[in-house]
């Protein structure tokens, strides 16, 4: 369903269910891909949302669990840290 609302230009909609989705991620696996991939979604969609400091601390809290295990250089941890450039310059830009 959340991707649907997504689909449909409705973030809002779609970040509930996100967190929901996460919450269960971590209770049931832990440490596992696929509490990564769900906190990267999590992150995007509330950038599209406009929420770009929850984004922010979304992306954060992944890079954090991340980079120790694969190191600064791998692909994905770099590829984290352009979304975290990329969400401060949309937060900077919606302060003014």
């Amino acid at each position: 369903m959340a991707e649907i609302y997504r689909a449909n230009d409705q973030p809002d909609l779609a970040v509930p269910l996100y967190e929901a989705n996460l919450a269960h991620w971590q209770q049931t696996l832990g440490d596992h891909p696929n509490v990564l991939s769900t906190q990267l979604t999590l992150a995007e969609t509330h950038q599209e949302a406009g929420a770009h400091q929850k984004a922010l601390a979304v992306y954060r809290v992944a890079l954090d669990r991340i980079e120790p295990t694969l190191g600064p250089e791998n692909p994905l941890v770099t590829q984290i840290r352009a979304r975290i450039d990329a969400a401060e310059h949309a937060a900077s830009r919606s302060d003014r």
